[in-house]
């Protein structure tokens, strides 16, 4: 469990989309109240990621984590199924091989 504020100025915006410069970007998919978050890009050069399924700015309480193993691939796919209905605030963290930041923020309705 991670516990930490956001300052928003201070870190860079993780793509919801593909870039050209192969950075890591999330892709994000919604059935019901299922919530799926892919990592896609360039998985070698990221060390960690994780995510803040109920996000209530400025803190960032990831609850699902993924560590680049010694053997093997980083896992590229986080999944949560929400209890109810509503809308819903979700916070993605990625610190690639070097050590740097980014964050993505979105917000999803589920019906």
């Amino acid at each position: 469990f991670t516990v930490e504020q956001i300052d928003a100025a201070a870190i860079p915006e993780l793509a919801l989309v593909a870039s050209a410069d192969g950075v890591p970007w999330i892709e994000i998919a919604a059935l019901g109240r299922s919530v799926t978050i892919r990592l896609r890009g360039a998985p070698a050069a990221v060390l960690a990621w994780s995510v803040d399924w109920a996000f209530v700015p400025p803190i960032f309480a990831a609850t699902t984590h993924h560590l680049s193993p010694r053997r093997g691939a980083l896992a590229d796919v986080a999944e949560h199924c929400y209890d109810a209905a509503g809308p819903r605030s979700i916070a993605v963290q990625v610190v690639d091989t070097a050590g740097v930041v980014a964050r993505g923020i979105t917000s999803l309705d589920l019906p």
